[in-house]
């Protein structure tokens, strides 16, 4: 083992002095200069590397090192690293390498609107550190947006698939609108998934047909689409709540529809599979787009389900079932007295067609309720009450449960299946009174 011993400087140069004056002495050994120049790779260097490619890349490129690797080159790839200065400035970004065969690649992340001008840096710390500084330098460049053509018709509503370059998660700052054709007026669309270079997008249900290109902005550049034709949403209905009794109203919501009676038509099959046509009673849209339309189910109408049709002129049907209650309806019929007395309890006995909500469908899930109105509102709800063996509706009103300012009340037996509330009973406020 060598060891070397610092002196202090004015001894050693006695020493030089010493050694230089005898005329059989050596010439001085001169140690090789530190730092300079270490942009060339020395000897033993892992690996001889003259260039890389691409020099000009768009987003994200993967960076080739060109050269030979030596038998002794460095695999372990957590030692070599790719710094990247950005020009005329000190912003440096670092990636990680890796080996594919021979082959030294660096995947390198970055995303620029406009071009960038890199200077590329190679190092390995191993036994023998390199550093390879490159005279190309590497530019990054935002993609060339664009398109792949679209098919000639899509539908209303529906989401459809936009490709092409530098959009999806490989855009910035992306956006979409559609251009009618035929107004230039914009209409919204809605994005609910984007993939490389790709854009999963739709027109809102609301948006008139006709032809649409789709202006599409990505990376500061905006590129339009081929001209598209997108048909109208079709017309879908539900019935509302179970279905309703033969001989009473059937709510039915229409989405997408026409709100014309002139171009609306309604049928239902009453069992033999035609298509019965329903008189409409009503109709009317509502600002979400849902058009309501009211029809008389009617009273040949078996209990069961049926095929319900609403036909809209130029555009395809709209079909759905709906259920016919075990009937007939409710409805009340006489009451045990009309007169009571508000300072005591009294027992109502009501009289009516089919009031048990337990013998009405089996399919439905009924719920039952008595209400008492007065002239100040609502005084209470129950479903406290029982049937007795004529079948009869049996409720107790508690004493002084109606003050004097409420002596003339509506009594209400109501019917609840599906979130729906249908009040097919009543005895009005003009027949029954409390003293």
């Amino acid at each position: 083992m060598r060891y070397r011993f610092l002196l202090p400087a004015a001894i050693v140069t006695m020493a030089y002095v010493i050694a230089c004056s005898k005329k059989d002495s050596p010439a001085p050994v001169i140690p090789p200069p530190t730092g300079g120049d270490t942009s060339k790779p020395v000897l033993d260097s892992p690996y001889v590397v003259t260039d890389f490619t691409p020099h000009i890349a768009d987003n994200n490129p993967t960076l080739k090192f060109i050269g030979k690797k030596k038998v002794s080159a460095v695999n372990n790839t957590d030692q070599w690293r790719v710094r990247l200065v950005k020009e005329n400035s000190t912003d440096t970004l670092s990636y990680s390498c890796r080996f594919n065969g021979d082959t030294l690649t660096s995947i390198i992340t970055i995303a620029n609107r406009q071009p960038v001008r890199y200077k590329v840096i190679l190092t390995v710390a191993s036994t023998v550190s390199y550093t390879k500084v490159f005279d190309s330098l590497l530019t990054i460049k935002p993609p060339v947006v664009s398109l792949n053509p679209l098919p000639d018709t899509l539908q209303i509503g529906k989401f459809f698939r936009v490709t092409g370059k530098g959009i999806g998660s490989n855009g910035d700052s992306v956006s979409a609108v559609a251009i009618n054709q035929t107004t230039m007026v914009e209409e919204r669309i809605a994005s609910i998934s984007r993939g490389p270079d790709s854009d999963s997008l739709a027109l809102f249900g609301s948006t008139p047909a006709g032809k649409y290109k789709i202006r599409y902005t990505s990376w500061g550049q905006t590129v339009e689409s081929n001209t598209v034709y997108f048909k109208p949403v079709p017309p879908s209905i539900t019935a509302s709540g179970c279905g309703s009794f033969a001989g009473t109203d059937l709510y039915i919501s229409c989405y997408n529809g026409s709100a014309g009676k002139d171009s609306v038509s309604v049928f239902m099959d009453p069992g033999d599979g035609s298509l019965q046509p329903i008189a409409i009673g009503s109709i009317a849209k509502y600002e979400s787009g849902m058009v309501a339309i009211i029809v008389r189910v009617p009273e040949n109408m078996q209990p069961g389900d049926h095929k319900l049709v609403v036909k809209t002129t130029g555009m395809p049907d709209a079909a759905t079932q709906f259920h016919v209650l075990t009937g007939p309806a409710p409805v009340i019929t006489a009451l045990n007295k009309t007169s009571f007395n508000m300072a005591q309890d009294e027992v109502l006995e009501i009289t009516g067609v089919n009031l048990d909500a337990s013998k009405i469908d089996a399919k439905c899930d009924i719920t039952e309720s008595v209400y008492v109105t007065g002239q100040t509102g609502l005084l209470f709800k129950t479903k406290n009450f029982t049937f007795n063996e004529k079948g009869h509706l049996v409720l107790t009103i508690p004493a002084n449960s109606i003050k004097a300012a409420d002596k003339y009340c509506t009594i209400v037996v109501s019917f609840n299946y599906n979130n729906d509330t249908y009040n097919f009973t009543n005895i009005p406020s003009s027949l029954v009174s409390f003293q």
